[in-house]
């Protein structure tokens, strides 16, 4: 059900007048976007699980803030690495963790000690 949550949450967010599941094949060209559109807000981002030392950091953190509770919030890796490597230049992809916060403020401290 989280897949198919965020999968419609990314399909019924829009930037640059397309919605953001139009640039997933590995989220691509969006990073930019996502930083100067003017629904979405910077917000605290968080390093690589205990449990997966593999995974990078995610420290560059946007949330769209258009909705009032269950809005997308989009934390890019640090550092991008050039996909697909057959292109010239390469375009830099970021590995992003996707996922839909139930509410603001109190509500999301809430969402997080629930979590």
């Amino acid at each position: 059900m989280a897949f198919f949550n965020l999968a419609a949450k990314l399909g019924g967010t829009r930037v640059g007048g397309q919605a953001l599941d139009s640039y997933v094949s590995g989220v691509r060209h969006v990073k930019q976007l996502i930083e100067t559109a003017p629904d979405f807000a910077s917000a605290a981002g968080h390093k690589r699980p205990k449990d997966f030392p593999d995974l990078p950091n995610h420290p560059d953190s946007w949330k769209h803030r258009l909705f009032g509770a269950g809005n997308l919030q989009l934390c890019f890796a640090e550092d991008g690495e050039p996909w697909p490597a057959a292109t010239k230049p390469p375009t830099p992809s970021f590995s992003v963790d996707a996922d839909i916060d139930l509410g603001r403020g109190l509500a999301h401290a809430v969402e997080w000690l629930d979590n």
